[in-house]
């Protein structure tokens, strides 16, 4: 019996190390944790014209407003917890890194961020968004997110994210 046991286990053994690799699912189109998705900037060559973020601009990010936002119902996003990230690049950029809970997996995050203004704040409005007509789970979705806040001038700013200081950077 003991035989026949370490034969099964060794025919087992040679079939699965024979199998063809097994084809990975397809997965979410968010980009994955650590991607960070920009626009193009001025060296890379996609950049052209208005496309171009300027020196000193907010580029847009994949969670930026849209057309079409105003037909949809503003909901809330619960356990916010936002960080600001210096990137090691010429010139540096700065990230503001967002975790959180959106109310249902059918709500989509939306991030305003506006330009400093003239005392070197940036206020940054952290919402979601869902149609209100589409049946869902009534479960909380965490997210992850990462939000270019561009490239400002040098000096010290501060970051406010839905009303709260969230914490400063000193531009170089």
């Amino acid at each position: 019996m003991k035989h026949l046991l370490t034969m099964l286990f060794l025919i087992n053994l040679c079939l699965t190390a024979c199998a063809p690799p097994m084809e990975p699912k397809p997965s979410d189109p968010q980009p994955p944790v650590g991607e960070i998705p920009t626009r193009p900037g001025p060296d890379t060559p996609d950049c052209a014209g208005a496309d171009c973020p300027q020196p000193g601009e907010t580029p847009a990010s994949t969670y930026s407003p849209r057309e079409g936002d105003d037909a949809l119902t503003r909901g809330q996003v619960y356990d916010l917890q936002a960080a600001i990230t210096m990137l090691e690049s010429f010139p540096p950029q700065v990230m503001l890194r967002l975790t959180g809970s959106l109310p249902t997996p059918c709500h989509q995050l939306r991030v305003r961020a506006a330009d400093p203004d003239d005392k070197r704040r940036i206020y940054v409005e952290v919402y979601s968004l869902v149609d209100a007509n589409t049946i869902c789970v009534q479960a909380l979705a965490p997210f992850e997110a990462a939000v270019p806040l561009g490239s400002p001038p040098g000096g010290k700013y501060e970051v406010i994210v839905n009303g709260s200081v969230i914490g400063e950077f000193i531009m170089p």
